[in-house]
């Protein structure tokens, strides 16, 4: 069953109807509301970490350690990964040192975060294939 305008129809009726209440993978398409992903918290932030990119496109991460953002599994050429690192509260600065396939503009695979506690940081990256993966990291967001 799927509800549409509040009606709950078979989804045997949702194929009748081509395109009124279904998003295509293959198809060039326009949304009238937000679009969103659910963030995936990774659960242990300390040492060597491999996020999933089927769970989800957005990371969340509270460091208790200095970790190694490993190659992420099941990753499509051309995903958008985002990670939002948080220092904590105290017994930081904790750094991260990406995995061979990450490339930043500096060259260097591992990365300075800002070093106050609770400091957030957001680390964007875009596979350009799946073996490529440029990332841009933007330190100490705040208001």
């Amino acid at each position: 069953m799927a509800l549409v305008a509040g009606i709950a129809l078979p989804l045997v009726l949702m194929g009748a109807y081509p395109g009124l209440y279904e998003a295509f993978l293959n198809k060039f398409q326009s949304f009238t509301a937000g679009q969103a992903v659910t963030p995936s918290a990774i659960s242990s932030c300390t040492g060597t970490v491999t996020p999933d990119a089927s769970k989800s496109n957005d990371f969340t991460c509270l460091l208790s350690g200095s970790i190694t953002l490993a190659n992420p599994s099941n990753l499509k050429a051309g995903q958008t990964l985002n990670f939002d690192i948080t220092q904590p509260a105290s017994a930081g600065p904790d750094t991260l040192t990406l995995g061979s396939k990450y490339y930043g503009a500096s060259g260097s695979s591992t990365l300075v975060l800002s070093t106050a506690n609770n400091a957030e940081d957001y680390l964007s990256c875009r596979s350009i294939t799946t073996t490529k993966i440029v990332c841009s990291l933007i330190l100490n967001i705040s208001h």
